[in-house]
């Protein structure tokens, strides 16, 4: 989505600097106390062959472990998952996110079409998305658009939901999602070509070589679809079925190419840097909903550099790491000038161009103490600044807005060896200074004041390993998100300003239990996991339509959300797996707007599941995926009328070797049940669907 902020007089009111003081009593007592109530005795426990480094007080065992597990988070709930293998088919990285128990992700459109994720009933904006560790979230526009990341490149995401561990500085309301891509070490050389429905096709080239006593790789993407799906038009009027009709989505193609490139050294005394380059451009329709509102003409262009150099210590236990955002947006939405002519997406504008450039620098340092103790603490300073330009409206000029955030974090992890508990105290402190400049149309503004917020946010985490097979975690603290220059000052002809919004402010806790076992013969490895999760919010920002059908965004007084996460993972004889998850969530809107009180919140289904059933025998597996999610509401106001239905979606893919095991064809089947499926603000999403795969990996390892 365009953000394309325009300035209004005054500022957003100063948020409250501290929050939560019951829980900053207890985390300081659980710190000052834990010197004489804890034994000093070191874990004795191995980890798995297959763990990330871990710190001295952190145990992952257990099969399956890695995958519910981080050492940056040892009492979080966490999934890590692998992608290593993702670039031998068709996916994207928010399919990959929307399988992931606890998340949910909302497309608007098909698989290269804008996608956002939302964890536990969160807004997307209260997600924070990061690359390598740096951030992509940006404070024009806080919803990170998911089909812009490089997924053939990655090789995990680290989901933490819920709650941001002290590695990373700056929070996320909600949760962090890290996506990191490779780094070989190894000389390897791959290729894949995909295609498939609505002429969609791509090319993946990957390769790295040891050069000059360093390791250097390169990963290139390129991907195109005409994305002219099917789709059942209502023709403007839901209430009679009689004028529905079937037709081709229009203007919804596609077109993008991404490069990475990777340069990394060990320096002397054994530390290591680590350089990387990111380019991202694409070109792509922008067709705007299905119905009376499609655009045949509109378009939008976008370039990003992410320019990233990270340093770390020979022992892990200090890091640097810098990063370097370019990001160029275009959004072209044509007018014919004639009266009654629909076929725009109704902007206030021809063109709207945004620039946007962002520098981060984070430290990190952890260091045992003892055998009890585990200090870690993290620092980031961050600027960035938005510029926004409308060249076809000479009456409309853009503004220029600056954020500089600094956020620093601190914890320590608490081992106490007679009751195999882990208690992990943290505190995180962020302020954030904003300047603006600018006009908007008819309202011409010369001196805008700058505003701030500040905030202190603890955390108190706990972990029990009574077994080695059983782990029970559970977590408290508060959070703080402050408005987008796109909530504050909306969008041009599509948005309007809100100067008045306050942060959001809110209450978090979960707890849950993960068991792992297994039965010879029969079960390799399993693990199940468990977690309740609440979140009480005050302040919440929401973007609701208004009475003049203005999409304006909202402070609600407050907002309430609880739920279940299940998760099961299995492995047995043959290469079978199985892997399902289930989230529930109960919303409530409880702010004093009389007709949406209590009601659930917008574009929020009350169930979602997932299930994989793999089985694979020498060169070939299968694999047969379901998935689940009930109907939502659209709007504020829980009209029966706007709400999108539930729908189960089946899908099958089968991977066989071809001469050797270096040669791979792949095929795929997605919603083999050619469901029409309608998604956040009804955009619709494709039927079935076919893809091929043709890949090719060779490397020393």
């Amino acid at each position: 989505m365009l953000g394309c902020p325009a300035l209004c007089s005054s500022a957003y009111r100063l948020n409250e600097p501290l929050r939560g003081s019951r829980i900053i009593v207890v985390v300081t007592a659980m710190a000052l106390v834990s010197g004489t109530l804890l034994r000093p005795e070191a874990r004795a426990e191995e980890t798995g062959a297959n763990a990330f480094e871990l710190p001295p007080v952190v145990v992952i065992a257990g099969p399956g472990a890695t995958a519910f597990e981080s050492p940056d988070d040892a009492t979080g709930h966490v999934h890590v998952v692998d992608t290593r293998e993702a670039w031998r088919g068709y996916e994207t990285v928010a399919e990959v996110l929307d399988r992931s128990v606890g998340v949910q992700v909302r497309r608007l459109g098909g698989r290269q079409g804008f996608a956002a994720a939302t964890v536990r009933g969160s807004t997307p904006a209260q997600v924070k998305i990061l690359l390598d560790g740096v951030s992509l979230t940006r404070a024009s526009d806080a919803v990170v658009n998911l089909a812009d990341l490089p997924m053939d490149a990655v090789e995990r995401i680290e989901i933490y939901r819920g709650f941001t561990p002290v590695r990373f500085a700056s929070s996320g309301a909600a949760s962090v999602i890290n996506i990191v891509t490779r780094k070989e070490e190894a000389a390897a050389s791959r290729a894949a070509v995909t295609y498939g429905s609505f002429d969609t096709a791509k090319l993946s080239l990957h390769g790295s070589r040891p050069f000059a006593g360093a390791s250097t790789s390169a990963f290139f993407t390129a991907q195109k679809t005409n994305g002219d799906f099917e789709l059942l038009d209502n023709n403007g009027t839901e209430l009679n079925p009689n004028d529905d009709f079937v037709r081709d989505r229009e203007n919804n193609d596609h077109l993008s190419y991404d490069l990475l490139l990777r340069y990394v050294r060990e320096l002397a005394g054994g530390s290591e840097l680590t350089v990387s380059n990111q380019i991202f451009y694409k070109d792509e329709g922008a067709p705007g909903v299905a119905f009376s509102e499609e655009s045949e003409t509109a378009r939008f262009r976008s370039t990003r550099n992410l320019l990233t150099g990270h340093w770390r210590s020979r022992s892990g236990s200090v890091s640097l790491t810098g990063g370097l955002t370019y990001l160029e947006e275009t959004l072209l939405d044509p007018k014919t000038g004639l009266v009654g002519d629909m076929n725009d997406l109704g902007f206030g504008f021809v063109e709207a161009d945004n620039t946007t450039v962002a520098a981060t620098l984070e430290g990190r340092w952890s260091r045992p103490v003892g055998d009890v103790h585990l200090l870690e603490t993290s620092a980031e300073a961050a600027h960035e600044t938005f510029r926004g330009r409308f060249p076809q409206n000479p009456g409309i000029d853009g503004g220029d807005e600056d954020r500089t955030r600094l956020s620093v974090a601190v914890g320590d992890e608490i081992y106490c060896d007679s009751l195999d508990l882990t208690l992990a105290p943290q505190l995180r402190a962020e302020g954030i200074w904003n300047n603006f400049d600018g006009d908007i149309a008819f309202f011409p503004i010369d001196d805008l004041p700058s505003s701030s917020e500040t905030s202190i946010d603890p955390r108190l985490g706990l972990r029990w390993d009574p077994h080695s097979d059983v782990t029970v975690r559970a977590n408290a603290g508060t959070y703080f998100r402050p408005p987008t220059f796109g909530e504050l000052f909306g969008d041009q002809g599509s948005a309007a300003a809100n100067p008045e919004l306050e942060a959001e402010s809110g209450t978090s806790y979960d707890a849950g239990f993960l068991l792992r076992g297994r039965v010879p013969g029969l079960v390799e490895a399993a693990s199940f996991e468990y977690v309740y999760f609440y979140n009480d919010a005050e302040d919440l920002i929401l973007l609701i339509t208004t009475g003049a059908s203005v999409p304006k965004s909202f402070n609600f007084a407050a907002a309430r959300t609880s739920g279940h996460e299940l998760r099961l993972e299995a492995t047995g004889p043959g290469a079978f797996g199985v892997e399902a998850n289930f989230t529930f969530q109960d919303t409530k809107n409880l702010s004093n707007i009389t007709n949406i009180r209590g009601n659930e919140l917008p574009n929020l289904p009350a169930e979602e599941g997932f299930l994989r059933l793999a089985w694979g025998k020498g060169r070939w597996n299968a694999e047969y995926t379901l998935e689940y999610r009930s109907d939502a509401f659209l709007d504020a106001a829980n009209n029966p009328l706007r709400r999108v239905s539930a729908y189960t979606l089946h899908g099958v893919s089968v991977s066989l070797g071809l001469i050797t095991d270096k040669l791979e064809l792949k095929l795929e089947a997605e919603n083999l049940s050619d469901e029409r499926v309608l998604d956040q603000w009804a955009f619709p999403r494709p039927g079935r669907s076919f893809f091929v795969t043709l890949s090719y990996e060779e490397n020393d390892r």
